[in-house]
């Protein structure tokens, strides 16, 4: 056998909780952080084609997901920054989407990208790397064919235009750090 050490299954705890309980709380970290990005584009798409408030939303999906992996204070702070500041956001996107208007841009993938802007400009210390793969993921689940590629691009000058090149771990530069950086969004293109 394995020495008297017991099977996982015999012990009476499901394999799934000892692999939780396992796991680094920074990796448990991120797949709630993740699930919360998830819950969060869904809370977007629903209040922009429903037509209804974001609270809404949130709430329904907060009961939905009550037990599930989800920060759900990440969730309600992601969720209501972005749909506060999205005439804001949209500017930002019309300047990094260059050559598509924001009536061209599938609705989920408006979503994405108000999201992946918000977290840009209001989570600074969030690597720009995680923020744009966070995006490129709900993109590959939940968008169309070009989705992937389309995000990918419009949310890598995203970060350019709103990080003002920041070191490649996503942190602002200097200038950023000091209160100079752009906060006033361009006109948004119809």
């Amino acid at each position: 056998m394995n020495g008297g050490a017991q099977e996982p299954e015999a012990s009476g705890v499901p394999l799934a909780e000892l692999i939780a309980a396992a796991t680094p709380r920074r990796e448990q970290s991120r797949g709630s952080r993740h699930r919360a990005r998830e819950l969060t584009l869904q809370a977007l798409y629903q209040s922009e084609i429903g037509g209804e408030g974001i609270e809404r939303a949130v709430d329904h999906l907060c009961e939905e997901n009550g037990a599930g992996h989800a920060d759900l204070a990440y969730f309600r702070t992601l969720a209501a920054g972005a749909w506060s500041r999205r005439q804001e956001l949209d500017g930002w996107i019309a300047k990094a989407a260059a050559n598509w208007s924001l009536q061209r841009i599938a609705t989920i993938d408006l979503s994405i990208l108000r999201q992946g802007a918000y977290e840009l400009l209001a989570e600074p210390q969030l690597p720009v790397r995680v923020v744009i793969n966070e995006a490129i993921e709900l993109s590959k689940r939940y968008g169309g064919d070009g989705s992937r590629a389309f995000v990918n691009g419009v949310m890598d000058r995203l970060a350019a235009l709103l990080r003002q090149g920041g070191d490649e771990e996503g942190l602002p530069d200097e200038a950023a750090t000091q209160g100079n950086a752009q906060t006033v969004p361009p006109e948004v293109v119809p």
